[in-house]
This record gives C-alpha cells, sequence and structure tokens, in this order.
C-alpha cells in the first residue's frame, strides 16, 4: 500500500508540472496515472447493491421479517426497492453514492460543465 505523504507529494508534483506548462511531461507520464487513480476508485463504487423498505399493511404486520412476494404485490403494503453502491461503506446510500457524484462532477467540470 502506498504511503499518504508520498501520494500526496506526487500528487503535488504532478500539480506543479501542469501548472508550470509542463505538459508533455504530464500528458504522457502523470495523466495516465491519474486515469487509472480515478478507474480504480470507481470500480469500487458500482450499482449493484439492492435495499429494501416495507411499510406493512395491517394483514403482513406481524409473522416473520422476511419479504414475501406476496407482500410486494400486495396492493396495501408499501415496498420500495431501491438500488445501492456496492461498497459497503456507501450501503445506506441510494444510487449514485456521494463518491462517485463526488467523482463525476469533478470529471464533467474538466470538460466545462458546472
Amino acid at each position: 500500500m502506498a504511503d499518504t505523504d508520498q501520494v500526496a507529494t506526487e500528487l503535488a508534483a504532478m500539480r506543479e508540472r501542469n501548472e508550470n506548462g509542463d505538459l508533455r511531461d504530464f500528458a504522457f507520464n502523470d495523466a495516465p496515472r491519474l486515469l487509472a487513480a480515478v478507474e480504480a476508485v470507481l470500480d469500487r463504487h458500482k450499482p449493484e447493491g439492492r435495499s429494501w423498505e416495507v411499510v406493512r399493511c395491517a394483514r403482513h404486520r406481524l409473522g416473520s421479517s422476511v419479504v414475501t412476494t406476496e407482500m410486494r404485490t400486495c396492493p396495501d403494503c408499501q415496498f420500495t426497492e431501491r438500488v445501492t453502491c456496492w461498497q459497503s461503506k456507501c450501503a445506506d446510500e441510494g444510487w449514485p453514492c456521494k463518491d462517485y457524484e463526488a467523482i463525476s462532477r469533478a470529471v464533467a467540470r474538466g470538460r466545462g460543465e458546472p
């Protein structure tokens, strides 16, 4: 695992090369590493989880905590399924999770989007 100080130092050096106009080195050496880093983080945040919120009707209120097909199709039960992030730390968030949204916004800003 990389040392966080070393990563911060590398990022600062990349930023400096970019700001000083050393674009050839930045384009050939830094940009591919930055893309790989972003892709590695995005690979850990995928819309693969599922969570269910159930408000049971009076008929289904008692009994097992298992959600049955009968409950899902019951017109009086309120059953909401939502897609969640695969990453366990994001399990309570809907999709896209906060990490994925933050990266998406940063990439979009680079294209001139707000």
